[in-house]
């Protein structure tokens, strides 16, 4: 079964071009806790209910904040192989709210709020409620969550490094 579950993350990281060597380090040093850990990464990837830019809006903050630079981009890598316009990403990043799109702001003003715990958050909540039910306020505060769990697990272990600016990444997207 172990090795199954380091093919996995083996595959895994060759898609998003991601080191999982401390995924692959888990599976050797402790086989049940790499199965279980193998199973949340369906819950934290699984939304529904909300457009997919608005789910990598919030993940891609959540991600920013939690300050581990490979998870970031590793999120960047997913969010562009979704098809998030680069430039969407790129406002993201640099926090210029003007030139969001409709949809990418709804995201990123509810990942800051939930963040700094702001004054609107609850008339965000049900801004995404109208827009996309409950089910949709569940995706997003999945992702937020995920979006952090990763990176502070990381951390936890050591793991978690901010070896790369965000506008180093940046550029990187834009110079593609």
């Amino acid at each position: 079964m172990i090795f199954l579950i380091k093919r996995a993350f083996a595959a895994f990281g060759k898609k998003y071009n991601y080191d999982v060597d401390y995924m692959l380090e888990m599976a050797e040093i402790y086989p049940a806790k790499a199965w279980r850990f193998a199973l949340i990464a369906p819950i934290s990837e699984h939304f529904s209910a909300v457009p997919i830019d608005v789910y990598y809006a919030v993940k891609i903050y959540a991600a920013k904040l939690a300050g581990c630079g490979p998870c970031l981009e590793l999120t960047l890598n997913m969010a562009q192989q979704a098809g998030i316009e680069k430039q969407q990403i790129a406002y993201l990043i640099l926090d210029d709210v003007a030139k969001m799109s409709p949809q990418i702001l709804l995201g990123y003003k509810y990942a800051l709020a939930v963040d700094q715990n702001d004054a609107d958050l609850l008339e965000l909540i049900d801004e995404v409620k109208i827009e996309y039910g409950k089910k949709g306020l569940w995706d997003l505060a999945n992702a937020f969550t995920f979006g952090q769990y990763y990176p502070k697990l990381k951390r936890g272990i050591g793991e978690a490094v901010s070896c790369r600016r965000p506008q180093d990444m940046l550029k990187e997207l834009l110079d593609e």
